[in-house]
This record gives C-alpha cells, structure tokens and sequence, in this order.
C-alpha cells in the first residue's frame, strides 16, 4: 500500500465532512479493507520517547496506545503512540481512543496539531517485532518515529513498524524557498 506522506495528514481527512483514521482513509482509497485491534495501558517511558516530548523523562510512566492493523486480513503494521499521563488527563477519549478521526483528530482536540515529523529507517524486525508482525524470516521493516507537534509543543510520539514487502513511501511537496 503506498503511503502518501504530506497528503495523508490533510485536516479535509482527519477532520472534514466525515473524519477518517489516516490508515483507513487511505486504505479504502486504494481498494483495501482495513483493520484494527487497540489496547492502551502504562509503561514506563522508552528513551525515544523521552527525547521527544519534554515533560517526559525515561522511566516515567506513560500511555501507549498499542495498535496492530491489517490490511486485507493480513497484518501490515504496529503502532504504538505514547503520551505523557498529563496529556492522557486532557482527554479521556485518548486514552479509550474513541472518536471520528483518528488518533490524530484527538490530539488536535487537546491542542491544534501544527506539524507532523517522521524519522523513517529500514531494519530487520528483532524476534518478538517479526512475531507480533506474523511475517516471514528475511522481511525488513520500516520504523517510522511520528511526532505530533501541537500548539502545546510535542504531545505524542508514536512507533510504527510497517512490514518492508508491503508499505511504499510516496512524498510529493512543494520546493521550500
């Protein structure tokens, strides 16, 4: 499935006429069935997220918000988006993940999403990732680094790992000054 970088974060998807998850939106645009299982708890926090919200140091407890999608009945990808407790206080709904939109339209409920990066690297999958994953010996992985970066500064870091043999990057934006 090829993700559209810029395009897919569009508020016309995430929160126009009919909000969409980004990953269903642009499944159901390319013909596939999308789905999705969640659980959210507490962990301590991981030394990447903890470089990248501020009020988060290493060791202090956080959200995740553990997904496994599939496309087509097989699995694709996991994601994993951490937010501080603080942030989970905000909005209950973030924590249950309930809402149109996405994971993306509850962030921006608690302070307006301003810019989205993406840390992308290719790896082989350690042996619990390949399991959770259910894909072949020999499969590299994509791991994108999300970061949500609100009127309120960064507010949520999430960890996706996307199968190699299904997932294509496709960027398209205009030329900065």
């Amino acid at each position: 499935m090829r993700r559209y970088g810029i395009q897919r974060y569009s508020k016309s998807v995430w929160a126009g006429a009919k909000p969409q998850p980004l990953l269903s939106a642009e499944g159901a645009g390319q013909g596939k069935a999308v789905e999705q299982e969640a659980q959210t708890s507490q962990v301590p926090a991981p030394v990447f997220v903890a470089e990248r919200l501020p009020d988060v140091n290493v060791g202090d407890l956080v959200y995740v918000r553990k997904r496994v999608t599939k496309l087509d009945g097989t699995i694709n990808q996991s994601a994993d988006s951490y937010f501080s407790l603080g942030t989970g206080e905000r909005s209950p709904a973030l924590i249950a993940g309930e809402g149109a939109g996405g994971h993306i339209a509850r962030i921006n409920a608690i302070s307006p999403v301003r810019e989205v990066q993406e840390e992308i690297s290719t790896r082989m999958p350690t042996g619990p990732e390949a399991g959770r994953l259910q894909i072949p010996p020999g499969t590299p992985i994509f791991e994108v680094i999300r970061t949500y970066h609100t009127d309120d500064g960064p507010l949520d870091v999430a960890q996706f790992l996307i199968r190699g043999d299904m997932a294509v990057f496709d960027y398209k934006f205009a030329v900065p000054n």
